[in-house]
């Protein structure tokens, strides 16, 4: 049987600028939302950080379901869904090559978001749909 989803991405997505003077709980709150939402078929694991100026700035993995996307590439599929949204702003995706580079990175702020948010507003940072992070949650020490 064929795998009913595509390979890794990799990406990185930021908040629409209209939304960086709104709180942490309004901009978490839209944009997990959004990312909900739009890609509730997908296998999308993410993690929160903030940028120096408290604005919410994802970090993740995805997996797209093939039956979903029919017959356009990943990339399209992405950057065609989130154009429409008003939460979202400037947005990356690429193929995953190298998963422990990707995820060191993207957990390399965690502690000092972990306790930006706990200030603010008690929320895990990962947010984990069909278990994607479960593959490489032995990769990198948190």
């Amino acid at each position: 049987m064929e795998n009913e989803f595509t390979q890794i991405y990799a990406f990185t997505l930021t908040i629409n600028p209209k939304l960086n003077k709104s709180t942490i709980v309004h901009q978490l709150n839209c944009t997990a939302r959004s990312l909900q939402a739009i890609f509730h078929h997908a296998k999308i694991s993410t993690v929160i950080e903030l940028t120096p100026n408290y604005n919410v700035h994802y970090h993740g993995m995805i997996q797209f379901r093939k039956t979903e996307i029919k017959d356009k590439a990943p990339e399209s599929y992405w950057y065609n869904k989130l154009r429409s949204h008003p939460t979202i702003g400037y947005t990356v995706l690429k193929v995953l090559t190298d998963e422990t580079k990707w995820v060191e990175y993207i957990l390399k702020d965690v502690p000092r978001t972990q306790r930006e948010l706990e200030k603010t507003y008690y929320s895990p940072i990962l947010f984990d749909v069909h278990g994607l992070a479960d593959t490489y949650s032995r990769m990198a020490p948190v």
